[in-house]
């Protein structure tokens, strides 16, 4: 409503904003105002480990006109990996992405917002472990020496599991 307030425009990026005097017909002097406008605010985002995957889970506040979400991956909170993006939609609040080959260990987590213009910005970092004990299948078992061993995952450096018998002796160890 421009009845009683300042005149005001803002820049195509979003960055910055002009304003005039009141809008009664009198000339005003100009100014510029610092604005930083939120296009997508969240409310929580968080991770956890949902079998051989994480599952990213986050809930926006205040959306108005961006392109979207993309997921970021890092193993030490400072290099990042793309994962995928998500698409913004006008109305929709909650948000879910799942990391299909998370790393054995520490994994960090962040989203690069986008807005329609290009601008960006960054969510808070979240870290997710991801364990190996609920993760991996062994069959046939019992087995007479010959298996299969399923690992979901690609594990952030080598590991050797061990095999034991029924009476917890050990019967080999693989590394992998």
């Amino acid at each position: 409503y421009f009845g009683h307030e300042d005149a005001v425009a803002m820049s195509a990026d979003g960055s910055r904003v002009a304003g005039g005097g009141p809008l009664n017909n009198s000339v005003g002097s100009a100014r510029v105002f610092e604005m930083s406008v939120i296009l997508a605010q969240l409310s929580l985002f968080q991770g956890r480990q949902v079998e051989s995957s994480i599952e990213l889970f986050w809930q926006n506040e205040n959306e108005i006109a961006y392109q979207g979400f993309e997921v970021e991956r890092s193993l030490n909170a400072s290099s990042w990996e793309s994962l995928g993006q998500v698409s913004g939609q006008v109305n929709q609040q909650d948000y879910l992405f799942r990391d299909v080959s998370p790393v054995l260990g520490r994994n960090f987590y962040r989203l690069r917002m986008t807005d329609i213009d290009g601008a960006m910005s960054f969510s808070s970092i979240i870290e997710v472990a991801f364990d190996l004990q609920s993760s991996f299948d062994i069959y046939p078992n019992p087995s007479n020496g010959t298996f299969q061993l399923s690992i979901p995952f690609r594990p952030e450096a080598p590991i050797t599991l061990s095999v034991t018998n029924l009476a917890g002796q050990k019967v080999m160890d693989i590394s992998i």
